[in-house]
């Protein structure tokens, strides 16, 4: 039966305690959603679920616009249209109200006050080896691996040996990462790689292979980097070098590695 009188606190609720078994084995995105829609609820969480419509999403993402940019408010606004189209899927609000929020379409380059984020660049290899020699060895194999293989963050930290096919000269891997469930990703493994790899194949088919408990016994530390903690570790290693020998190289995250192997093999 649909529930006409339940406010949005109470459908967002009601999602969240889903999400959070759905996304069991992606937490990234069970956080993103969550971060976007506590502030939701701030706004538009005592409006009447089963009349939320599309004038009244609009006007929360005019609120959006002057401390954001468009990319981030389009998700935002997606996470939200997603959370109503799984409560009209459960019969929680009519189905109107999804489809109303369906009209509701992204903010579109030049034709918004959003600010737009400049496109990710490579980062060039004297930036990382300089930033190497103020990361800790494991951090450091990590980003040395990410820059030969081109990988995305994610699945670099959960990687395991069992996803290693590691018979003749080319090892392949097949991580997990974002679009698994739509297609198979295989990625060739080359000989430098493989020598990075060797040291942390040793702990078990099904272990995470860089253990930040590898570099300090210490239980309060996870089993594995998540994309954060590692983007956090290479940050805070580029601002020790830069402290020491004064601002030489700029900031970078290892998102833009995997750039940087794109553009190599573009060029190439």
């Amino acid at each position: 039966m649909t529930v006409d009188l339940e406010t949005v606190s109470a459908i967002v609720a009601l999602y969240l305690n889903y999400a959070k078994g759905y996304y069991k084995t992606g937490r990234t995105e069970y956080g993103n959603m969550r971060a976007s829609l506590k502030p939701f609820l701030k706004v538009c969480g005592l409006d009447e679920a089963a009349t939320f419509g599309p004038k009244r999403l609009k006007e929360y993402r005019e609120l959006l616009i002057p401390g954001h940019s468009r990319g981030y408010i389009n998700s935002t606004v997606n996470r939200i249209k997603r959370c109503f189209r799984w409560a009209a899927s459960e019969e929680l609000i009519p189905a109107s109200v999804d489809h109303g929020l369906r009209s509701v379409a992204s903010l579109q380059p030049g034709r918004t006050d959003a600010r737009e984020t400049p496109a990710r660049q490579p980062v060039p290899w004297c930036v990382v080896a300089a930033t190497l020699t103020e990361l800790s060895p494991l951090v450091a194999d990590i980003v040395h691996f990410q820059w030969l293989v081109g990988c995305r963050s994610r699945s670099l930290c959960m990687a395991t040996a069992s996803q290693f096919t590691v018979e003749g000269d080319l090892w392949l891997w097949r991580p997990r990462h974002k679009t698994e469930r739509k297609q198979d990703l295989v990625l060739p493994i080359g000989p430098r790689a493989q020598s990075l790899l060797r040291k942390y194949m040793g702990s078990g088919p099904e272990a995470f292979l860089f253990n930040p408990r590898r570099q300090r016994a210490n239980k309060r530390y996870n089993a594995r980097y998540s994309s954060g903690a590692y983007a956090y570790a290479v940050r805070r290693a580029i601002q020790r070098f830069n402290a020491a020998i004064g601002p030489s190289i700029p900031h970078w995250s290892p998102h833009q590695l995997r750039h940087s192997k794109g553009h190599a093999v573009r060029n190439e």
